[in-house]
């Protein structure tokens, strides 16, 4: 309820405060890796590499081919910082690579 002479809550915050309040902001920042992967690893990645699911704090990549996964497994440590970067407090901690076909996906 709102008292006299108070202004009306942004939506932005009320959308946080309930977000926190149903523990669903920590799910939401880890799957807003799918629609920031093309900065995170930069298109010519984007089309060789892309984010499949998650598992815990454990995002999985699908590779289009081992020599790509070798690349990336050396790039591993980079992708996790530029993740953080581009989405703070994200709770993705590690990376799995996996050799797979590009299918469409709706994280749930």
């Amino acid at each position: 309820m709102m008292r006299k002479n108070q202004k009306p809550e942004g939506i932005a915050s009320l959308l946080s405060k309930t977000l926190k309040g149903l523990n669903l902001e920590s799910k939401l920042k880890r799957h807003s890796v799918w629609s920031h992967w093309d900065k995170i690893v930069g298109k010519t990645i984007a089309e060789k590499a892309w984010p499949s699911r998650l598992m815990e704090d454990t995002l999985v990549v699908k590779v289009i081919n081992a020599s790509w996964m070798n690349e990336l497994s050396f790039m591993k440590q980079q992708i996790l910082e530029k993740i953080q970067t581009e989405i703070p407090d994200c709770p993705i901690k590690h990376l799995r690579l996996e050799l797979g076909t590009k299918k469409f996906f709706i994280p749930d």
